[in-house]
């Protein structure tokens, strides 16, 4: 098809229209260098990709990395990408090994972007948060904890995120803590145990050193609650307590009650949600019910507010 575009075309040294052949004289994966030849001899050449400018040893193609970046976002390897490339009549990405190369690329530039990306999220909700920097310069903000499955299976998902959520406008993630049941390398090793448990004892420990990808031994919907905890394995706040099935439900009537009670207005019922999560929230040594009307609430003898279903 490009030579047959290219003979529409005169040639430059002898005059004449139809007169080329092509060769690839170089291939890198999807990378190809084209050679076209007259018979007069003139020959000329182009790319199809343009090369990268890193500091790996070996040439870097753009073409190259975009199809890896395009395995990872439609959740491929390469050999699914080769198989895609194979219906098209193209020829395979490049061998594993760049392949890999390519990858570990594209991975750190995502790490840069996120660390980017969690810090200028941090820094705008401190900005934005009613409290005061400790001697440390360190500003305790309020966070949301959200929590999601990456299939539409919910509790029985094999794959999961928890993310920590600023509370401020908008909101951001500011952390984020992928968790998982199932591993595909160890899945791919048992076959292996049968034949050769040596080999399998050897493979699996060099597995587990590079980093297994099942980090979760619960169940799926306890994945949400895995993922708040800390480092020091303790819930946002230090304490050992949990959201118990009774303050879930007392949550659930606060803000199925706000949002049937403003339909028409959304603003108000995003207020209303604020006023029950801040009103959650608050303690005796911080109260926290600026959002809270008092006209639908009750004051107890304790002077706890307690919101009605109306909030």
């Amino acid at each position: 098809m490009i030579l047959s575009f290219v003979n529409k075309f005169r040639c430059p040294s002898y005059n004449s229209v139809g007169k080329m052949s092509q060769k690839v004289t170089q291939r890198r994966g999807l990378l190809y260098h084209i050679t076209f030849s007259c018979t007069c001899l003139f020959e000329t050449s182009f790319t199809n990709s343009t090369q990268l400018v890193h500091s790996a040893t070996a040439p870097m193609d753009e073409l190259n990395m975009m199809a890896c970046v395009a395995a990872n976002v439609a959740g491929i390897k390469r050999t699914s990408m080769t198989t895609i490339l194979g219906m098209l009549n193209i020829l395979p990405p490049v061998q594993i090994e760049n392949w890999q190369t390519y990858q570990k690329i594209y991975s750190n530039a995502l790490d840069v972007v996120k660390d980017e990306s969690l810090g200028g999220a941090a820094e705008e909700a401190a900005e934005q948060s009613s409290g005061t920097a400790d001697r440390e310069g360190v500003t305790n903000i309020k966070v949301l904890i959200e929590g999601t499955w990456l299939t539409r299976r919910g509790h029985s998902s094999l794959h999961g995120v928890a993310t920590v959520c600023s509370t401020s406008d908008p909101p951001k993630v500011l952390d984020f803590e992928c968790l998982s049941r199932h591993c595909i390398t160890c899945s791919g090793l048992l076959w292996i145990r049968e034949h050769s448990p040596e080999m399998y004892q050897q493979l699996s420990a060099e597995h587990i050193m590079s980093g297994c990808e099942e980090n979760h031994s619960g169940s799926s919907s306890g994945m949400e609650a895995a993922g708040a905890k800390l480092e020091d394995s303790l819930p946002i706040g230090g304490r050992n307590g949990c959201l118990t099935d009774d303050k879930i439900h007392q949550l659930t009537i606060y803000y199925g009650s706000a949002i049937r009670s403003h339909v028409n207005d959304l603003e108000s019922m995003k207020i209303v949600c604020w006023a029950a999560f801040y009103h959650c929230s608050s303690t005796r040594e911080n109260p926290n019910h600026g959002y809270c009307d008092p006209a639908s609430a009750i004051y107890t003898n304790k002077n706890h507010l307690i919101l009605e279903n109306t909030v």
